[in-house]
């Protein structure tokens, strides 16, 4: 049981990029879509645990520490018990300890962004998600601004519409629609507005450039040995020949 538990766990492994950037984009997407708040919240529960697991593989067990698994086990039974709805404070918690889990995905993907020697896809995969984790901690910290009473915008916006607000001032497009109107709120906005494109010029450009150095490198070794194939079949022939 164990060799099959740890033949599907090293699987896991090493796809957990594709598997955290599909919980990702199934947060970003697929929970909006659920119209029922308990269905919903059900649905946010699963795919915060999926981000949980893959997330966690980024993380080194020699940097995981004892105490961060502790709160990140808080949070999970806070959740699991919906706790959230019953008392205030144990919203705040939970919120805050899912934002110092989403901080620390964050770094790895940055760290390993500078390892030379982490060049597989996994490594443009995770950069990706790393982004997307970005914008997550910009909607937090405008929700947390929110909610001690800087009043970062005219009115008070559920995370999504904070969250949407988010990804649309990191890509510096400004619709226009929404506007921070305390110096919280524009401070937050610039920081995710510079964040947002140096992640883009850095993070993304070099795993990228990492991506595409590999690729080329197999390329060159395939056609060398396609070379050394037609030399040693021509080496062949003449021998036979002579």
């Amino acid at each position: 049981m164990k060799k099959v538990l740890a033949k599907y766990w090293n699987r896991f492994v090493d796809q957990h990029a594709i598997f955290l950037l599909a919980s990702l984009l199934l947060f970003l997407f697929a929970g909006p879509m659920i119209q029922v708040q308990y269905y919903r919240e059900l649905f946010y529960d699963i795919v915060l645990v999926l981000i949980a697991i893959s997330g966690f593989v980024l993380i080194p067990k020699k940097r995981r520490g004892k105490i961060f698994l502790v709160l990140f086990t808080l949070n999970l039974i806070t959740s699991l018990f919906d706790l959230a709805n019953i008392v205030e404070p144990v919203y705040g918690i939970s919120n805050l300890i899912w934002s110092i889990f989403f901080f620390k995905v964050l770094y790895e993907i940055f760290l390993l962004s500078l390892d030379k020697n982490y060049t597989s896809a996994n490594a443009l995969l995770n950069s990706v998600s790393g982004y997307i984790v970005l914008g997550i901690i910009g909607a937090t910290f405008f929700e947390y601004t929110q909610n001690l009473g800087f009043e970062p915008f005219e009115t008070t916006f559920e995370f999504y519409e904070l969250l949407y607000f988010s990804f649309v001032t990191m890509t510096t497009l400004g619709y226009g629609d929404l506007l921070p109107v305390s110096v919280e709120g524009r401070t937050i906005a610039i920081l995710l507005t510079i964040c947002g494109q140096l992640y883009i010029a850095v993070v993304i450009a070099i795993n990228l450039a990492k991506y595409l150095a590999v690729v080329d490198s197999d390329e060159q070794k395939s056609n060398l040995d396609e070379i050394n194939e037609k030399l040693d079949r021509l080496i062949k022939e003449k021998e036979k020949q002579d």
